[in-house]
């Protein structure tokens, strides 16, 4: 799946940031992102996410490691869930682009297309929202570390990911 490439990066820096460092990974994961946003078009995921890691990698020089560290799985699930939010916002669901590579373009300008993506994307949104949700209870707090945030974090792909799948076989099935 495609679009599990655009969110390598997210799941390496809000996993790998605690143990090897926030520069670090924030810049392996600009690398990530930048690299899939060449190999697959450079769509807007994959681009706010190169300058979003960029971003982070620029502030460890100012902000000390001890609070990026305790804060960068917080920073990535916010970035990634305003990112997703934003798409939906003005029109341009983030699942679009991924979606005209597996249908043919003459069904792009319809209303069940955009609805699709509106919906899948949503769906996107909600596991993000909620990872955000766990990342912050967190970070602010000491219950359920070290399996609550992974999980979280791994239920926010896995929960609407296979979302995805069902109502896109939904829709297939659906009489024209």
């Amino acid at each position: 799946m495609e679009i599990i490439l655009s969110f390598l990066p997210w799941i390496a820096f809000m996993t790998l940031a605690d143990a090897y460092g926030v520069r670090w990974v924030a810049l392996a994961s600009a690398a990530i992102a930048a690299t899939v946003a060449a190999r697959g078009g450079f769509k807007l995921l994959d681009l706010k996410s190169a300058l979003f890691f960029v971003a982070v990698f620029a502030a460890s020089f100012v902000v000390p490691e001890a609070t990026l560290a305790a804060w960068a799985p917080t920073l990535g699930a916010a970035a990634i869930f305003l990112i997703v939010v934003i798409t939906i916002a003005i029109g341009r669901p983030f699942t679009t682009p991924y979606a005209k590579r597996m249908t043919p373009p003459e069904v792009w300008d319809s209303p069940t297309f955009r609805r699709a993506n509106l919906v899948i994307s949503t769906g996107w949104a909600i596991g993000f929202g909620a990872a955000l949700a766990v990342t912050i209870w967190s970070a602010l707090t000491t219950l359920g570390r070290p399996w609550l945030q992974p999980t979280a974090q791994l239920a926010s792909v896995l929960g609407p990911l296979l979302f995805q799948n069902w109502y896109r076989r939904r829709l297939m099935r659906a009489p024209s």
